[in-house]
C-alpha cells in the first residue's frame, strides 16, 4: 500500500491514496471448466467474468472519485497463479471512514458475489494490502444470492452497487434484475434535506401505470414523459429519471408496492433515513389522485392530490 501523491493523470487532488486490494471467497474450479469466451483459461473462478471494487464515504454513502475520475470503478484482474482477483484503487482526497464494496458478475452482468470492508480512518491507514471477503453463489438464481437485505444488526449488510440499501430480493433474475436498492438521502447532494416534488397534474389519467413490485421503472418513464409533454417540471418522476448518482442513471420513482417493501425492510428497522412522513409513489389512483405511502406507524398506502408536493426517494433495479 502506498500513501502519497501521484501524477495528475492518476489523481487530481492534493492527496492521493493508492490501495492494493484482493478478493477472497470466490471458489475456483479446475481447468476442464475454463471459459474461453470471457478470456480466462486454466483454473478460473466459476462463472465470474468481472470483479469490481468501489469506495464510498461511509457517512454519506457517496461514491469517491477513483483515479481522478468521479464515480469510476476499479476493475480487478485475476492472478492465475494464485487464483486471486487483485487490483488497485487510487482515491482523490479521501478522509475519515471509507467503505469498500466488491462485487463479481457473470458475462451477462448478473450479480454473483458481493462483500464490504471498512477502513475506519483512511488518513491513518498503513497496511500493505487489504482483502475484501465476498459471499454469494455461482448460480445467480440461487437462494443464497450475492446480496442480503439491509439489516439493523449489521451496518454493512445490504449495500447495493449504487451505495443504497437493498430492500427487496425476488430470489431469481427475470427481466434483467433480481434486487431493489433505495438511494441514501444524500442522493440530492443535501444529506439532511430529502427531496420533495409534486406527482403531476390533476384532471388527467396517465395510462399504463401499475402498483406491482417491479413496475416502478416503467411507471417513472411513462409518468415523466407525460408530465414533460404537459409542460410540468420538477415533478418527482422527472427528478428521479434525471438523477446521476454514484455512477448510475437508472434510478426511478418506486411503485406503491415497492414503497411497501421499503417500509417493511427499511423504515420499520430504522434503516435508510426515511422521514416519518408521506412519500410519493409512481402509481396512480384516479384522475385527480396519486398514490403515496405514509411511513408513520399508523400510515400505509394512501392517496392525495397529484399537484401537492411530498417527499420521494429514488430506487433502482439490479
Amino acid at each position: 500500500m502506498f500513501l502519497g501523491c501521484k501524477s495528475a493523470t492518476e489523481c487530481t487532488g492534493d492527496k492521493c491514496v493508492t490501495l492494493d486490494v484482493e478478493i477472497d471467497g470466490i471458489p475456483s474450479v479446475d481447468a476442464l471448466h475454463a471459459r474461453s469466451d470471457i478470456g480466462i483459461k486454466g483454473v478460473f473462478d466459476a462463472g465470474v467474468a468481472y470483479v469490481y471494487v468501489k469506495a464510498f464515504q461511509k457517512n454519506t454513502r457517496v461514491h469517491l472519485p477513483e483515479g481522478g475520475v468521479p464515480n469510476a470503478v476499479a476493475s480487478l484482474t485475476r492472478d492465475v497463479a494464485t487464483s486471486t482477483w487483485k487490483g488497485q484503487l487510487s482515491l482523490d482526497n479521501p478522509s475519515g471512514a471509507v467503505v469498500f464494496l466488491a462485487y463479481a458478475v457473470d458475462s451477462s452482468g448478473q450479480q454473483l458475489y458481493s462483500g464490504t470492508y471498512e477502513i475506519p480512518n483512511i488518513n491513518g491507514y498503513g497496511h500493505d494490502v487489504f482483502t475484501i471477503p465476498v459471499t454469494g453463489n455461482t448460480n445467480p438464481n440461487a437462494a443464497a444470492g450475492a446480496y442480503v437485505l439491509a439489516s439493523p444488526s449489521d451496518e454493512f449488510a445490504g449495500w447495493g452497487p449504487g451505495g443504497g440499501w437493498v430492500f427487496y430480493d425476488k430470489k431469481s433474475y427475470t427481466s434483467g434484475w433480481r434486487y431493489l436498492e433505495a438511494a441514501p438521502v444524500s442522493w440530492n447532494g443535501e444529506p439532511e434535506n430529502e427531496g420533495q416534488g409534486a406527482w403531476g397534474m390533476r384532471g388527467t389519467l396517465v395510462p399504463g401505470l401499475s402498483a406491482v413490485i417491479g413496475s416502478g421503472k416503467l411507471n417513472t418513464e411513462t409518468l415523466a414523459a407525460y408530465n414533460t409533454s404537459h409542460s410540468l417540471t420538477g415533478t418527482a418522476a422527472q427528478v428521479c429519471q434525471d438523477i446521476n448518482f454514484n455512477a448510475f442513471t437508472d434510478w426511478y420513482l418506486p411503485s406503491i408496492n415497492e414503497l411497501t417493501q421499503m417500509d417493511a425492510n427499511l423504515k420499520q428497522n430504522a434503516i435508510g433515513d426515511l422521514q416519518t412522513d408521506k412519500y410519493w409513489s409512481s402509481s396512480q389512483y384516479d384522475t385527480n389522485m396519486g398514490r403515496l405511502y405514509d411511513f408513520d406507524p399508523e400510515g400505509g398506502s394512501i392517496t392525495n392530490n397529484k399537484d401537492d408536493p411530498f417527499f420521494f426517494r429514488p430506487v433502482r433495479q439490479f
